[in-house]
């Protein structure tokens, strides 16, 4: 496996930081990986992860959202709008490797993340994507900074694809989705996932419940059973 530090530009502003990991035997256009962080966190949480995926013949890239890690911007300013544009050119930096199979590349995101991951299918060519513990905003706040509480809020209930972004990005999308759940969620509520479960097309969604979890997967055995999660959905669907 060989890894080496990375920077890609968001339009004239914004400086992105990450990892690429590369296989280290390649005879012929490998599957790509890209993961998406949840919100004040960090591409460091996912290495781990990318290192799993790789030994299976993956590309896997991690970066740091605007305003996170090492990439430039700060969490008080930066909007959902600039963050998509961020996830967009991250998946751009990934299709462009040599090596990479432009046909065969997937998404994992966290919390924050997943709704980031929910949207790409909406603006990239995806192979399948993974939404552990998703967030889904109302559309409306995505030009408005997270940090401005009042003007971030999850989608409602009610929600419908055809109303929201992520949501239809996922009713639009046919190939394989994994939907990681956490039994004691305490940030998204269990009907931000009935409404993705209802989003997805027909048995392109599998949906998975990791019991006696916390939404930070905040024991090792949580992560464990998530590397284990990726390691059997991506070791059979390449």
């Amino acid at each position: 496996m060989l890894s080496r530090r990375i920077g890609f530009s968001v339009g004239k502003e914004a400086a992105i930081s990450g990892t690429l990991f590369t296989p280290e035997h390649m005879g012929k256009p490998c599957p790509a990986v890209l993961f998406i962080h949840g919100w004040s966190s960090n591409e460091s949480g996912y290495r781990p992860r990318a290192e799993s995926l790789v030994k299976l013949g993956y590309f896997c890239l991690t970066f740091d959202l605007i305003g996170h890690g090492h990439s430039s911007g700060s969490m008080e300013s930066v909007t959902l709008k600039e963050n998509i544009e961020a996830s967009v050119a991250a998946y751009d930096f990934l299709a462009s490797q040599e090596g990479v199979d432009n046909n065969a590349i997937s998404v994992v995101g966290t919390s924050y993340g997943g709704y980031l991951a929910a949207i790409l299918p909406s603006k990239r060519d995806m192979n399948s994507i993974v939404l552990r513990v998703p967030a889904i905003y109302e559309d409306e706040h995505k030009g408005k900074a997270k940090e401005h509480r009042q003007s971030m809020h999850l989608a409602n209930e009610h929600a419908r694809p055809r109303d929201n972004l992520a949501l239809n990005s996922i009713s639009g999308f046919g190939k394989r989705i994994l939907l990681i759940e956490a039994e004691h969620d305490q940030v998204i509520p269990h009907y931000i996932i009935e409404l993705i479960t209802k989003a997805a097309k027909p048995n392109s969604l599998e949906h998975v419940v990791v019991k006696g979890s916390d939404h930070q997967f905040s024991r090792p055995e949580w992560q464990e059973e998530f590397i284990e999660l990726l390691i059997r959905w991506f070791g059979s669907g390449k």
